[in-house]
């Protein structure tokens, strides 16, 4: 009896190992998967507060009077078309007159 526990012993060894092993990797790609979503959370951070900025600038710049579209197309970094001009913004809102 104990001649036939020993076999059933080795038989099974080969199974324990791959049954770790396969643990530590289900618990290596669930790291894995808790620090992507994390990086993803915190993108979204980051997105919620450029997107309040560009919203705030859409807003001062239609408080000025000019259309939704000029404030849109300003605030996203393009040229302010005027009637026969054409106007370039700088960050810091002066206008430099272009040709």
């Amino acid at each position: 009896m104990t001649e036939e526990n020993k076999t059933d012993k080795k038989k099974c060894s080969g199974k324990g190992k791959a049954m770790f092993a396969y643990g530590i990797i289900q618990l290596g790609s669930n790291v894995v998967s808790a620090v992507a979503l994390a990086a993803i959370a915190l993108s979204f951070c980051s997105l919620k507060q450029e997107s309040k900025v560009f919203n705030e600038c859409v807003e001062e710049i239609q408080a000025t009077g000019k259309s939704s579209s000029d404030a849109v197309r300003f605030c996203n970094g393009g040229k302010y078309l005027s009637v026969n001009k054409v106007y370039n913004f700088s960050n810091d809102l002066s206008i430099t007159k272009m040709r």
